[in-house]
């Protein structure tokens, strides 16, 4: 029999029917062999049979209030939003150190993110480098090794695996793609202004 886990209170009603099932290592999910039930799901619960025998209930207890790093991971991401037009365009020199930095300020929030906020700081990183791969700003492959290069702080630290990072960043990056980022360069420009 599987073991219950103390949060089978509805995640559905408690975070507003925002929270979906998830399968473990696919999609929006906790990790391998981790799966989730909330809005449209069910768990097989003590008083249920089956062929293979009978749920009972193992330990009687109050049921837990679904942690809030544990909600906050079950939360899928938001629908992306249409980027509006560029309000200006920028020289070339200027547009490439305006993504340089993008790019430098996201890894650093990897590289250095706590305990606890790896996953999510490192999809948020993921999203935002997706967009600039969507937009044509950066290269997919070149964009993911930095993502992972930045995330190798972390694995083997406290259960983040290779595998987890390497999902995230594959989720993150295929979501932010939906919604490209283009940073508009002004190629009439001539050469002094492109130095500024």
């Amino acid at each position: 029999m599987t073991p219950t886990l103390p949060w089978v209170q509805s995640l559905h009603q408690d975070r507003g029917g925002s929270l979906r099932n998830t399968h473990g290592g696919h999609g929006h999910s906790l990790g391998p062999l981790v799966d989730t039930r909330a809005g449209g799901g069910f768990v097989v619960g003590a008083g249920s049979i089956r062929p293979e025998g009978a749920y009972l209930v193992a330990e009687h207890g109050q049921i837990a209030e679904l942690p809030t790093w544990l909600a906050t991971l079950l939360t899928p991401p938001p629908t992306p939003r249409p980027q509006g037009p560029p309000t200006r365009d920028l020289p070339t020199k200027r547009a490439n150190a305006y993504i340089a930095a993008i790019q430098a300020d996201e890894l650093d929030k990897v590289e250095h993110a706590a305990e606890g906020r790896r996953q999510v700081t490192l999809l948020g990183a993921a999203r935002v480098f997706g967009q600039l791969v969507g937009g044509g700003e950066l290269d997919a492959d070149n964009a993911y090794a930095a993502l992972l290069d930045a995330a190798a702080t972390h694995i083997g630290v406290a259960g983040f695996s290779r595998a987890e990072a390497e999902r995230t960043i594959t989720r993150g990056m295929t979501f932010g793609i939906r919604a490209p980022r283009t940073i508009a360069r002004n190629r009439t420009t001539n050469s002094t202004d492109d130095e500024q």
